[in-house]
């Protein structure tokens, strides 16, 4: 089976882009359009979000962009969520602080330029 791939809308693909690879850490994967950037899209630990532009769908399809709409990155590899924290803190809006949840998750939230909230996430349970 293949992966899951997240696919947002975005108001400014573009700034989009940067913000999850400059700021997240994200790969980008691709980008079409020019000038304007019409879609584009990252990935981080195989986790894969495409974006594409707010203009294609009408007001009364979006009432409230990124409201309500967020995902739950499971991080990989050696770095902790504390780490990746210290990392992303400074530079994106935290909507939701470093703490460990009651199923052993350690978890922390940021909203991306649109509003949707992305919680990244490793388990804080030792395992035996």
């Amino acid at each position: 089976m293949g992966r899951v791939n997240t696919t947002l809308i975005a108001t400014d693909i573009a700034e989009t882009l940067r913000f999850y690879t400059d700021v997240l850490g994200f790969r980008e994967e691709f980008r079409w359009g020019d000038p304007v950037v019409e879609a584009g899209g990252v990935l981080l630990y195989g986790h894969s979000i495409i974006f594409y532009r707010g203009d294609k769908v009408t007001a009364a399809q979006l009432p409230q962009h990124g409201v309500g709409t967020g995902f739950y990155i499971n991080l990989d590899g050696d770095e902790s969520v504390d780490q990746y924290f210290e990392r992303v803190r400074a530079k994106a809006t935290v909507v939701s602080p470093l703490e460990e949840k009651p199923w052993g998750d350690r978890t922390f939230a940021v909203a991306d330029p649109d509003g949707y909230r992305i919680e990244f996430a490793k388990s804080a349970r030792r395992k035996e």
